[in-house]
């Protein structure tokens, strides 16, 4: 893709707009219902006691101006010991801080806010299909997104990754705005803040810099080398910029250094001991592995270096193990092996079984129409790699953690957004979009004026 590739749809026409509004609703409504009907717990147990638990409390903690302490260590009324905590990242929990600060700050008040969140993605994403592959496209995209359940299931529950899939849209439309010459200077600051939240939401979202960013060095090969490094440097400068406040402010609180996350190595050892190894958990991920180190009550940065270390001794004592844990973990986040237990084990994180099941089949109901999309874009000289490169990064990080679906946000996305391209150059009437090459005839005068110097 060069400059000047989408002249037709940058201003969206009044029905689409009209539609995208109304797909948001009814991703809204499904999200919201889910907060109604669907109850889960809010007293500390397995899983909540680290997640929606720990979101919800700690948003209060930071509303109240008490900073982001373990809230593992207080009471229901945030009473007990005072230590400080990186146990997940920020970004979830200083956003419902600031609903708190307004008066918003039960349980079900920041469930309610999270199901907003996540809806947001159904707008982001419909977007950004509207403007790969034209505006019906991105009304199917967008509701796709509004009812797919593995989108939905997340939102509502109080989890990171209703944050998470508006981040990741918005980290793909700004990937794509760059490819297609619009604004580089701009948008590659944008990139590179996305990507900062991303990693403030959830740590794995670090492999979009050598999976996205790096590889614009090869993309943009049609540009001068310097312009090609410059996009580079300042996507990664405004990361670096978004991540430096929160880095600074736990090196300085902490026994031992964290930079991001305590949560790394929570996951890592939870994920590498025979109860992950052998036997049904293979692949999976267990506290059971870490409640040694978990029942001795130590100042987490201490708490986190002996599980990195753990953890790191079990890998290298079982080498010989590590590839068919490896498949298992691969097999289990894209529903190859034992696709049950996603079920089963999503229910141990309050999602309900049978929308699980729901959500499994349509994943596999949309992938041969996302088959034909990446042929659709690639017809049209679209690049595919951004998107595809989102099915790489779960891959790496399940590979390397454990396979839990919960991982897949960035794939689902991707899965939706090459459906709605596969199901629109399928349906009667589909548009011909401009050839890459017709519209590299008469490059516009504001993309030569926006790109980077």
């Amino acid at each position: 893709m060069i400059a000047g590739a989408f002249p037709d749809w940058i201003r969206p026409p009044r029905w689409f707009k009209a539609g995208l509004l109304g797909t948001f609703a009814t991703g809204l409504l499904v999200r919201v219902l889910v907060v109604v009907f669907h109850d889960i717990s809010d007293k500390p147990g397995l899983f909540t006691n680290y997640d929606p638990i720990f979101y919800h409390k700690w948003a209060n903690l930071v509303a109240n101006g008490r900073g982001y302490l373990a809230p593992y260590l207080l009471t229901a009324n945030l009473h007990g010991r005072a230590s400080p905590s990186a146990n997940h990242g920020p970004a979830l929990s200083t956003l419902l801080a600031l609903f708190s600060w307004l008066g918003l700050d039960s349980f079900t008040d920041h469930r309610v806010i999270t199901a907003v969140v996540g809806a947001l993605a159904v707008p982001v994403i419909g977007y950004l299909v509207y403007w790969l592959m034209g505006p019906r496209a991105g009304l199917i995209a967008a509701g796709l997104a509004a009812v797919y359940p593995s989108l939905w299931l997340n939102d509502g529950m109080l989890m990171p990754e209703s944050l998470y899939a508006v981040v990741v849209a918005g980290i793909l439309f700004a990937m794509y705005a760059i490819l297609a010459g619009r604004h580089r200077t701009g948008w590659s600051v944008g990139l590179g803040a996305l990507i900062g939240l991303a990693m403030l939401t959830r740590g794995e979202a670090v492999l979009f810099v050598p999976i996205l960013v790096l590889p614009l060095l090869v993309a943009l090969r049609k540009e001068l080398f310097t312009r090609r490094l410059a996009v580079v440097a300042l996507a990664l400068l405004s990361t670096v910029v978004l991540l430096l406040p929160w880095t600074i402010y736990n090196l300085n609180r902490f026994e031992r250094p964290v930079y991001l996350s305590t949560s790394l190595d929570t996951t890592l050892d939870g994920a590498n001991c025979d109860t992950t190894y052998y036997g049904k958990g293979i692949g999976y991920w267990s506290e059971a592995c870490f409640a040694n180190i978990a029942n001795r009550h130590l100042e987490e940065s201490v708490a986190s270096q002996l599980e990195r270390k753990q953890a790191l001794r079990y890998i290298s004592t079982h080498k010989q193990k590590l590839p068919v844990v490896a498949l298992a973990r691969f097999g289990r986040v894209w529903y190859l092996f034992k696709p049950g237990d996603s079920v089963t084990l999503d229910a141990l994180q309050s999602r309900p079984q049978f929308w699980s099941w729901a959500g499994m089949g349509m994943f596999f109901a949309m992938i041969p129409f996302a088959l034909i999309g990446v042929f659709a874009l690639r017809r049209r000289r679209v690049p595919v790699w951004p998107l595809g490169s989102m099915f790489l990064m779960v891959s790496v990080a399940v590979v390397v953690f454990y396979g839990n679906t919960r991982f897949r946000v960035p794939a689902d996305i991707a899965l939706v957004a090459l459906a709605a391209c596969g199901l629109e150059s399928i349906l009667p009437g589909a548009r011909n979009r401009p050839r890459a090459d017709e519209a590299d005839a008469e490059p516009t005068d504001s993309v030569v004026e926006d790109a980077v110097t």
